[in-house]
């Protein structure tokens, strides 16, 4: 026991040789293989993640397309209304230009 108590800090040199050294290997190997593995994907991913984000951006476009066309409908419904407006106001006119124009006829019996 005397020889334990002398060495200690051999024991622990052996300890840390045997079980921590083994250990740190195994887990920079695995974060090797691991940092492969990610680089791989991130290089399988990034054409159709490119290509989605074009999508995305395309769709974008058409929704601001519709936008301005919903817009521009708007514009045109709400000159559409004015026009009929005036264009009842006419007819209104016209019809008491007619009925106007027809009072000598109702005196004669027509």
């Amino acid at each position: 026991m005397d020889w334990l108590t002398d060495h200690l800090v051999m024991l622990a040199a052996i300890a840390l040789g045997v079980l921590v050294l083994p250990t740190l290997v195994w887990a920079a190997v695995r974060g090797l293989w691991l940092l492969r593995l990610v680089k791989r994907e991130r290089r399988r991913v990034e054409g159709p993640a490119a290509m989605l984000q074009a999508s995305v951006e395309q769709a974008q476009k058409a929704a601001d397309r519709v936008s301005a066309l919903q817009a521009e409908r708007e514009q045109e419904l709400e000159r559409l209304k004015t026009e009929v407006a005036r264009l009842g106001v006419l007819a209104q006119h016209a019809l008491a230009a007619q009925r106007v124009l027809r009072s000598p006829l109702r005196y004669i019996g027509l």
